[in-house]
């Protein structure tokens, strides 16, 4: 059985408000069960206009944490739990 992921975006409810978007991606186009594969994980500030929406004082940093299935194994990468970053107009995006 195969599993597709090509793309993967992140969204909440509050989404059109919210100034860091996040994306999930990988290359590969199937993945078969204990195949390894490379995901990549992209922060990108979005400017929210004030007349739109107040953006409270530090909305544009951010932890993360990956929720993974059970018998998920990361076997390389830089990832690690609550891995965060600033993000503004001159630093608009990080991976």
């Amino acid at each position: 059985m195969a599993a597709l992921l090509t793309r993967i975006a992140v969204f909440t409810a509050y989404s059109q408000v919210d100034p860091i978007k996040f994306n999930l991606t990988t290359t590969a186009t199937a993945v078969a069960l204990n195949e390894e594969i490379e995901l990549k994980i992209t922060a990108r500030y979005v400017s929210i206009s004030p007349n739109q929406a107040y953006v409270f004082q530090g909305a544009n940093t951010f932890k993360m944490k990956m929720v993974f299935p059970d018998g998920f194994k990361q076997t390389g990468g830089t990832y690690h739990d609550y891995a965060g970053g600033e993000l503004s107009a001159s630093k608009p995006t990080l991976s």
